[in-house]
């Protein structure tokens, strides 16, 4: 992961562009060729020796003719030889491949520093954003069609030192940010201007708003994977072919690209004398950037380093009058010849690989343990060549296997194939993620030096993929959570605090309309891909016409406007029945309730029970069927004079309120409620988080659960709107008229609804601090239905919200509602 870097020039012009980079080639003997004596040509030349590694590369087909008897072919037959270009031995590491696209299209996020325009948002763009924010330049394209086909989105990104890169649907590569070493991969000084003859694009143009690198556009380059470092880029193809930018640095400045060439400005392919023969051609299969160096693995395991060795992340010594040399790609080897790459990974001075029997091995700088080998003493602060890692062996971790290794300036990350998470290296501001009761009896103040797993707060839901930066990291969930944690002085953690120490949800998988899918962290800054959660098949009647050829299958018209599944109005039948038919005699447990309302709370009550457990087993369709039935319940006419008085449908809007906010709350929590097109759910599952099992009897809240229930599954979303204006108007006008008429009874000790409204002596101060809440809820809903603007929400005066309000770390627990 690169490190900060300090901006120095602007681009400059570009050099001729060079000759590929090729792999230094074995020394070749000074002795000169005798010439072969008689006897020599006579006799067959003695079998030569292979190694393990060159009897795997051997062509299967191509065997020595001397020890094989001659056969006659029959006239006419050929024998099959391979295609030119076709593979017939199967690879160890597959070709890389274009990701399988959705519609629409992932939409992009940033966050961190963009001072330098690596959001590529433009030049109106470029300080710092605390929280992830909508890219509008890349939702642009993707409704122009730019990217490919309609609605096409980004495949991958990679964020560098401070420039970012971006692959579209088509494979074509766009860059934005600071282009002074070449990072860009394309000219942005002193470029002509087509449509002003004699003038230059604006710089800042070209460096904060992205750009295709359209010299591989030109050569028909279909990019699949890209990896970027400090100022050091490279793509590999779906053909496995790379292609290499930009300019490598060392302590003492620029390294520059390869010998004689200080700066690459577009992109060079890259030879590193891999096999090539007639039916067996080795390819690139993945890449990965440290901050100036690089790690390549091919399709045979092969593993090539090439860059800055200054720390040995190279795994093989670079004297120092000869660094230029470590910008000649050379191969790695992982203890002994026979052992092939699966995968390879990279910190800022650090690198890896995981062997073919799942072993990890780590080299380059480890003054913080980075390496997961142990730190035993000095000798201990750099790892010359590839070591083994401790704790993470298949028979380490019961089977699973490391997948994936990212790593910051001086710790590291790795992803098992089970979903878990292990670090180690430098912890004094948080990069490990682990808690203070991990760290107190560490060996080492601040830093541990083997692989510790790092804890989640949910346990099912196993992580996918990990990004590192400098000093912090990102994790996303399979339910598509993503995680913070570590330091981040600029923003790039996605969250207001310098410091977060252990894992924190900024994406959540229970709560928002984007599912996080891949996220890249810079220098100072983060890029982040998401996807939409799909709205659950239960909610479509509130979006759709209410036409008869338009309904969901397996729904039925209850009334001209209102349709409802067939379950569903089973339900609505069967609790019409029990109300109309529940014992008189049980009516005085309700003391001023009517027979009627009595039935209406029991009904509630056990249809709130009956819904708990639907929740907890997960069975959604059911418990909309079921709350969807209670909906249309106190839709109908002939609920409206179930109570005689405001204080009985209050209570019972409570009952149905706490039914509605659990099954809403639960849906959220399992990734399946889109509440985008729904802004009245996102007010109430917002303030509702504290209230737990009681919810508070007040006419606001009532109004805004049955006015959410209405707009869920009425099948005219215009015309119910219209209707809860009017409703709400009403409700309105009588909360203010009450509150009046209690604020001038404040005295009157007879009047405990007075004391409770106000927050008189029978109820402690968080009763009036809940009320005023409530009523800051009351008018921003009214303010949404009437089209006016919401504002934050920082508390009603000086009560302190957090006193009723709480934010758990722990899952919300569904039990039996208290009404």
């Amino acid at each position: 992961m690169p490190p900060r870097r300090s901006a120095r020039a602007a681009s400059a012009k570009p050099a001729p562009k060079p000759a590929p980079v090729v792999a230094k080639p074995a020394p070749r003997s000074r002795s000169k060729k005798r010439p072969a004596s008689p006897e020599r040509e006579a006799s067959p030349p003695p079998a030569k020796k292979r190694s393990k590694s060159e009897e795997q590369n051997i062509d299967p087909s191509a065997e020595s003719k001397a020890t094989k008897p001659r056969t006659t072919k029959k006239p006419g037959i050929k024998a099959a030889t391979p295609a030119e270009g076709v593979q017939v031995k199967p690879y160890l590491n597959p070709l890389p491949t274009p990701v399988e696209n959705k519609r629409p299209g992932l939409q992009l996020f940033a966050w961190g520093a963009g001072n330098f325009g690596q959001f590529g948002m433009g030049p109106d763009v470029l300080g710092e954003l605390d929280k992830p924010r909508k890219h509008p330049w890349a939702e642009k394209q993707m409704q122009e069609g730019v990217f490919g086909s309609e609605a096409a989105g980004l495949e991958a990104v990679a964020a560098g030192g401070m420039h970012s890169l971006f692959i579209d649907e088509s494979g074509k590569i766009w860059s934005c940010g600071l282009n002074d070493d070449a990072a860009l991969g394309r000219v942005t000084q002193d470029v002509p201007d087509p449509e002003n003859p004699g003038s230059f694009i604006d710089i800042d143009t070209l460096t904060s708003v992205p750009h295709p690198l359209q010299s591989l556009v030109d050569e028909k380059y279909r990019a699949v994977q890209i990896a970027t470092g400090d100022s050091i880029c490279a793509a590999v193809s779906a053909e496995g072919d790379l292609r290499v930018w930009g300019s490598f640095r060392v302590n003492e400045g620029s390294l520059g690209f390869s010998n004689g060439l200080r700066h690459q400005f577009l992109p060079v392919p890259i030879s590193m004398n891999l096999i090539h023969k007639l039916g067996d051609t080795e390819k690139v299969s993945s890449i990965a950037a440290g901050g100036n160096h690089l790690v390549v693995l091919t399709t045979h395991g092969n593993i090539y380093t090439w860059g800055a060795g200054e720390q040995a992340q190279l795994g093989r010594k670079v004297l120092e009058r000869r660094k230029i040399h470590g910008t000649v790609p050379e191969k790695v080897t992982l203890a002994t010849r026979g052992r092939k790459g699966k995968v390879i990974g990279a910190g800022v001075y650090h690198s890896f690989a995981v062997d073919d029997n799942g072993d990890v091995w780590g080299w380059g700088l480890n003054t913080m343990g980075q390496l997961g080998t142990g730190y035993d003493s000095e000798a201990d602060s750099q790892v010359q060549l590839p070591k083994k890692v401790h704790n993470l062996s298949p028979a380490d971790l019961g089977g699973d296997t490391v997948i994936q290794i990212v790593g910051g300036e001086h710790h590291t990350l790795f992803l098992t194939s089970a979903g878990k998470v292990y670090a180690c290296g430098r912890c004094n501001a948080g990069q490990l993620g682990l808690p203070e009761e991990m760290l107190k009896n560490a060996e080492h103040k601040d830093f541990i030096p083997e692989p510790v797993q790092v804890p989640f707060p949910d346990d099912d839901d196993p992580i996918v993929y990990i990004s590192a930066g400098v000093h912090n990291n990102m994790a996303i969930t399979k339910d598509g959570a993503l995680y913070c944690w570590g330091q981040g002085t600029q923003g790039e953690l996605g969250v207001a605090d310098v410091e977060v120490r252990t894992p924190r949800m900024i994406v959540r998988r229970e709560g928002g309309s984007w599912a996080a899918v891949k996220v890249a962290c810079g220098g100072q800054h983060t890029l982040g891909r998401t996807d939409v959660f799909p709205a659950i098949p239960s909610l479509l009647p509130s979006t759709m016409a209410p036409k008869k050829t338009a309904i969901p299958k397996g729904y039925t018209f209850l009334n001209k406007n209102t349709f409802v599944s067939e379950k569903g109005k089973a339900i609505l039948t069967d609790l019409l029945k029990q109300a109309e038919n529940r014992d008189p005699d049980a009516n005085d447990m309700y003391i001023y309730n009517d027979y009627y309302s009595y039935a209406v709370l029991d009904l509630i009550d056990n249809t709130i029970s009956t819904l708990n457990n639907k929740v907890k087993k997960k069975a959604w369709n059911d418990a909309m069927d079921l709350l969807e039935a209670v909906t249309l319940f106190f839709d109908m006419e002939s609920s409206w004079p179930m109570c005689d008085d405001g204080n009985r449908i209050a209570i019972t809007d409570r009952a149905y309120g706490s039914l509605l906010v659990t099954v809403l709350r639960a849906l959220k929590q399992d990734g399946r409620l889109d509440t985008t097109n729904y802004p009245s759910l996102e007010t109430l599952l917002k303030y509702a988080a504290g209230w737990g099992e009681s919810m508070p009897r007040d006419a606001g809240y009532s109004g805004i659960c049955k006015a959410i229930g209405y707009r869920l599954f009425n099948s005219n979303p215009e015309e119910q709107l219209a209707l809860e204006k009017v409703r709400l108007d009403e409700w309105t006008k009588g909360l203010d008229k009450e509150t009046r008429k209690r604020m001038e009874d404040d005295d009157d000790e007879d009047d405990d609804d007075a004391d409770w409204f106000e927050g008189g002596s029978k109820y402690d101060e968080d009763a009036k601090s809940k009320n005023l809440v409530l009523s800051r809820i009351w008018k921003d809903y009214k303010d949404y239905l009437r089209g006016v603007p919401s504002r934050p929400m920082k508390g009603p005066g000086e009560w302190d919200i957090s006193r009723w309000t709480h934010e758990e770390k722990k899952p919300f627990l569904f039990s039996e509602m208290d009404i």
